[in-house]
């Protein structure tokens, strides 16, 4: 299954196989050399291909000819579990200039990603360092779909899309 994922550049290139395309890939020379070949080769799965905690199995066929006989072996197979990986957090901005009299949506440009396959529901927590400083105004909470959870905190659950809209309309009125 080419869709699984492929030989790493690097070993292909040490290894002296070629990609012809199609998941199949090639050599030439001596049973000792492509012994060590075959041995050089490192197989890289295509990440997030899977939900997180599933697997799935990729078989290798390797097909050996002097030129009269052909010999197959098709008991080499590994199998890829996908990960869980971390959403992240970008395009936040530190000492934004405000006034006492101003408010701001502070994470207008604030995007959230998650690389896994799947939109997976995110817990998102905004905790304000002097909740005596100001907070976020009653209506962008209504809009963003934070809670006010206390104590400077709010909290969100969403996809990464939903978690990115919800941030951006969040305002923070000072006091």
């Amino acid at each position: 299954h080419p869709d699984h994922g492929g030989f790493s550049a690097a070993s292909l290139s040490a290894s002296g196989f070629a990609d012809l395309g199609g998941g199949q890939y090639g050599f030439q020379g001596t049973a000792a050399e492509a012994t060590e070949a075959l041995r050089a080769l490192v197989f890289v799965p295509v990440e997030n291909r899977l939900p997180p905690g599933e697997s799935e199995t990729t078989g290798f066929t390797i097909s050996v000819s002097d030129g009269s006989l052909t010999a197959l072996d098709d008991g080499t197979s590994v199998v890829v579990t996908s990960v869980n990986d971390a959403p992240t957090i970008a395009g936040t901005q530190a000492l934004q200039p405000l006034t006492d009299k101003d408010s701001a949506a502070v994470f207008a440009g604030v995007t959230v990603t998650d690389p896994d396959q799947l939109a997976q529901s995110l817990s998102v927590t905004v905790t304000i360092s002097h909740p005596d400083h100001g907070g976020f105004s009653a209506a962008s909470l209504s809009a963003s779909g934070f809670a006010d959870l206390g104590g400077g905190q709010y909290g969100f659950q969403g996809t990464a899309a939903e978690a990115t809209e919800a941030l951006r309309a969040l305002v923070f009125v000072p006091v």
